[in-house]
């Protein structure tokens, strides 16, 4: 994943505070990716390329908050 900017990460932050709805759209679509990973038979390779991508999206959505306040002391 390419860095994302500090304004970028406030603006992430800002919305998974604001709109519990974001956040929790994202975990939920994160959930069935894992829980279709162990039987994917066809493009494995695509559903755990997806996976990987939605895990550090999850990484930045729940980090962003804490990141966002260190940056401020």
């Amino acid at each position: 994943m390419i860095k994302p900017s500090d304004e970028l990460v406030k603006v992430i932050a800002v919305t998974s505070s604001r709109h519990p709805e974001f956040k929790k759209f994202f975990q939920e679509w994160y959930m069935a990716e894992l829980t279709k990973l162990p039987n994917a038979l066809n493009n494995t390779g695509v559903q755990q390329g997806r996976a990987q991508v939605l895990t550090e999206l999850m990484k930045l959505i729940e980090q962003a908050p804490e990141i966002v306040a260190e940056r401020r002391l």
